[in-house]
């Protein structure tokens, strides 16, 4: 407006945007009477870094009241006669808020350009290695925390019948056993997508995806699955009457951190950690008595299952 033309410009609305946000305004097209604080202003107005950038017209109009008077440390408006005056009363605040339009542009385009396209949905049908099956006392196939790699247990079909771990690429429809992993279940990834944790043998192991041996690290006679946080700590239930434990991941002595009240719970399992890697979830069974008459036996429970 101060102008009299377009700032920016091009043969297409690609080429105007693109002029947006990588060419300068033409300074020296503003009149030749434009009082200096004027193009400081638009400057501001103006900048490609939102950092340097006014943040709203009501900064701006302090700066404009400022020049119209020549308040203090601003430099006075140079008008020649009272039209001059009364045209840059009636053109700047106009002009500004054409401005501050237009940073609105700049920002939001650059949003568009730099905000990351959303991820497509994955459908996918998930089966189990060539002559195994899945079983659903073995626990879920589990997804690593990256995304990229899926690790299941399986029963082996042959005429071994063993049970063991396999672990394939989402982008692969082949997976690979892992050795030492015989008789696993319940895995569960390390949070840095290098390590699994399983049971097997009554005990509670853990062992790196891309192969090598098995590693010891707790007791766990009836255990009721897994889960292992950015601390290297794993949290477990080494048997489901017994409560919830935590143990390091390198193996030491487990440390109770939920104890069963048998007068209220009477099974523990499924510990995940929440993001945070210090909350959890878990599920337990609650027992409610019920003794309507003298037909039900006293030791007659119901099992209500709460997480």
């Amino acid at each position: 407006m101060l102008t009299g033309k377009q700032l920016f410009s091009g043969e297409t609305v690609s080429d105007t945007l693109a002029a947006v946000i990588t060419k300068e305004p033409d300074w020296g097209a503003l009149p030749a009477g434009t009082p200096p604080s004027v193009p400081h202003l638009l400057r501001r107005c103006l900048t490609k870094d939102p950092k340097q950038r006014l943040r709203d017209i009501g900064e701006a109009r302090i700066v404009i009241e400022e020049t119209l008077v020549g308040g203090t440390g601003v430099p006075p408006v140079a008008v020649h006669g009272q039209d001059a005056h009364a045209t840059w009363q009636r053109a700047v605040p106009w002009a500004l808020a054409a401005v501050f339009l237009l940073g609105a542009i700049v920002s939001s385009v650059s949003y568009w350009r730099l905000a990351p396209a959303p991820a497509p949905p994955i459908v996918s049908e998930i089966e189990s290695p060539e002559q195994t099956r899945f079983g659903l006392y073995l626990g879920a196939p589990v997804i690593s925390p990256d995304g990229h790699t899926l690790a299941l247990a399986a029963v082996d079909l042959t005429g071994k019948r063993k049970t063991m771990l396999w672990v394939r690429s989402l982008d692969s429809p082949i997976a690979r056993p892992l050795p030492g992993t015989e008789g696993a279940s319940d895995a569960f990834w390390s949070p840095d997508n290098r390590s699994l944790g399983f049971f097997a043998d009554d005990k509670l192991k853990t062992i790196e995806a891309s192969g090598g041996p098995a590693v010891v690290v707790a007791d766990a006679p009836r255990e009721g699955g897994g889960s292992w946080n950015r601390d290297g700590t794993i949290l477990f239930v080494p048997d489901y009457a017994k409560g919830i434990y935590q143990v390091s991941a390198s193996g030491r002595t487990p440390a109770p951190v939920i104890l069963p009240d048998t007068s209220k719970s009477w099974f523990y399992a499924g510990p995940r950690f929440l993001p945070d890697g210090e909350h959890f979830l878990y599920v337990t069974a609650l027992v409610t008595l019920h003794w309507p008459g003298p037909i039900s036996p006293p030791w007659m429970a119901k099992k209500d299952a709460w997480c």
